[in-house]
């Protein structure tokens, strides 16, 4: 045989493989899915499945929640960084902000004497609002500025103050 009849031999063979692979019975025709395929479309299900399952538990556990974490039926103390503390009730939060309503504060009164160390350090409660500048009685406080906030009990010197300052109104 010589070399041209072999290249044409050769070519016929290789045109013949070509028109096998294009047919539905080839083992790699578009339509047939393969073992290999089929285990990479079960990975990227399952891939795509976890993926979802852990956006939505990082939203549900990092997401925060528009009813906040504090009663408002209690009073809380809101402690700053500035050394102030204010009385209220916590009526929401949201970004970066803290809202409290029925805003009482501590102020100590002013005296002409020096003080002694027999004299009580006595505070008055203020009510917010009732200031000579006239506030409402809301304040949306920066949570870079709270220190942090804490439930009052029902029994305290404060709310016992409170409540007699609302009966004298």
């Amino acid at each position: 045989m010589d070399e041209q009849t072999k290249n044409e031999a050769l070519r016929a063979v290789y045109a013949q493989d070509q028109r096998d692979m294009t047919w539905p019975e080839s083992r790699n025709a578009p339509g047939r899915t393969t073992k290999k395929n089929f285990k990479w479309r079960q990975f990227g299900w399952l891939a795509a499945l976890v993926a979802v399952v852990a956006i939505v538990t990082a939203v549900v556990v990092f997401w925060p929640s528009k009813e906040g974490v504090y009663s408002r039926d209690k009073w809380q103390a809101v402690f700053l960084n500035n050394n102030q503390v204010f009385f209220g009730h916590v009526t929401g939060e949201d970004n970066g902000h803290l809202i409290l309503k029925d805003i009482y504060y501590p102020q100590k009164p002013l005296t002409l004497q020096q003080p002694t160390e027999e004299q009580p350090n006595d505070f008055t409660l203020v009510k917010f609002g009732k200031e000579i500048y006239g506030t409402e009685d809301q304040m949306v406080i920066n949570k870079d500025n709270i220190l942090y906030v804490a439930d009052i009990k029902e029994e305290s010197k404060i709310v016992a103050a409170i409540k007699k300052y609302q009966e004298k109104k």
